[in-house]
């Protein structure tokens, strides 16, 4: 709802959706989250506005978040919020909007 108001509104601003991030699968399952990255996913290539996949840059190889990303199974810790900015980062720099107005 709100991202079709935003293209309604502001038909020329781009706008960005990030995907949820795993979590150590304790905490909430990690299916339940990559089921609802992909309704995420579908919902914001409907109205026309980019996703950015951060689940898979956070993912281990067990399915989980990496644990040295998080305080608590959940909660970014200071490396994992470094790791985020990065990633952003790149994502960003790589539009050429983005880029061309920096």
């Amino acid at each position: 709802m709100i991202l079709w108001k935003l293209r309604q509104k502001l038909p020329n601003t781009e706008v960005y959706v990030q995907s949820v991030l795993p979590t150590n699968g304790k905490v909430k399952n990690n299916e339940d989250i990559k089921r609802l990255n992909v309704e995420i996913k579908r919902i914001t290539t409907l109205t026309k506005n980019t996703y950015i996949d951060m689940y898979a840059k956070f993912l281990g190889a067990d399915g989980n978040i990496k644990p040295e990303y998080v305080i608590d199974g959940l909660h970014l810790n200071e490396v994992g919020y470094i790791v985020w900015v990065r990633e952003l980062s790149i994502f960003l720099f790589q539009t050429t909007s983005y880029r061309a107005t920096k």
